[in-house]
């Protein structure tokens, strides 16, 4: 048991100095200045590197996971198993309760960063992946990786942007003359000098 629990902080170490390695400050996420210039081949492998670093996310939250259980497992040996359930219980429950903090934390970034630019903000939850986005021990999303999914979606469906600026109010068919209502002044006016003219 010990074995494991150094390898997985060992591989938790491993993976925090990788992590530190190419971590970015906010907004370096997005492309990098001078990457419109690339050509094909170039973006494909940035496209490659944004990908690699994904996964690389995806496999620290993983071991970090296993850390944790392997750290509780440790803390719960002495434990009697009655114990040991009310523990299991009070972590699903704040598991389950952080999860949909953090799920209604991703949605209102999504949507704000999406205003303005879908025609719907809406849209933006039901093509993007929430597990992609991250937030911190502090609570605060990963407004990079937002603003790029939003980016990466309006490259792939583009027929979801906004179209130009607001939209203009529907007019009121309740207000104003109407066509077997009495007419407007300027129509009045016209009709009086027509036989003149």
């Amino acid at each position: 048991m010990d074995d494991t629990l150094d390898g997985a902080a060992t591989a938790q170490g491993d993976d925090d100095v990788n992590t530190e390695a190419t971590a970015q400050p906010d907004g370096a996420q997005d492309d990098p200045e001078g990457a419109d210039q690339l050509g094909d081949a170039g973006k494909k492998a940035l496209d490659a590197m944004k990908r690699e670093r994904q996964e690389a996310k995806a496999e620290t939250r993983e071991l970090r996971k296993q850390l944790e259980q392997l750290q509780q497992q440790m803390a719960d040996k002495d434990k009697t198993p009655d114990e040991q359930a009310i523990e299991a219980a009070r972590r699903d429950a704040a598991a389950e309760e952080r999860a949909r903090a953090h799920g209604q934390l991703k949605r209102l970034a999504i949507k704000a960063e999406a205003a303005g630019k879908l025609h719907d903000p809406a849209d933006a939850l039901a093509h993007l992946d929430l597990d992609s986005i991250e937030i911190d021990d502090d609570g605060n999303v990963d407004e990079s990786a937002v603003t790029e999914a939003i980016a990466d979606l309006l490259k792939s469906k583009p027929y979801l942007a906004a179209q130009g600026g607001p939209k203009a109010p529907l007019p009121d068919r309740s207000q104003g003359a109407r066509g077997n209502g009495a007419a407007s002044t300027a129509q009045q006016f016209a009709d009086a000098i027509a036989p003149f003219i």
